[in-house]
């Protein structure tokens, strides 16, 4: 991080949170941040930044021009990340700016995708290539 110093971070799936995330955070050399604690070991969202001209409701870029940014770790159950896609759907014509939507949608489209934990939903794979050929 030090070398290439980025404006923001977003870092998914922390599997950590309260004063470990702040001091890992620290550590990193950030010094505000936004997290969304993990549950467990699953989940987790740090969006870590320096320049305090930067706010998480309207994020201000540089040419002072407004936009929004929107990071998603979805919940694996299918009835979740649908109530998810249609809270996005719903979402969409309200934004009048830029907007950047980034995240883990916790979907994949081939079983080379799927590494470890519970063994993959071939149904729902098959779904979701259907889906992008649309």
């Amino acid at each position: 991080m030090s070398q290439y110093k980025p404006d923001l971070v977003a870092i998914q799936e922390t599997r950590c949170s309260g004063i470990v995330a702040q001091n890992a955070i620290k550590k990193i050399g950030f010094n505000f941040n936004l997290v969304i604690d993990a549950h467990g070991f699953s989940g987790g969202i740090w969006l870590m930044w320096n320049n305090p001209n930067l706010s998480i409701q309207e994020i201000i870029s540089y040419n002072l021009k407004k936009w929004f940014l929107t990071i998603v770790y979805a919940n694996p159950n299918e009835d979740r990340k649908r109530e998810l896609r249609n809270y996005i759907a719903n979402l969409v014509p309200t934004m009048n700016c830029p907007w950047m939507l980034c995240g883990d949608f916790n979907n994949i489209s081939d079983i080379s995708e799927k590494k470890g934990g519970a063994p993959p939903n071939l149904a729902q794979i098959r779904r979701n290539q259907s889906q992008q050929r649309l």
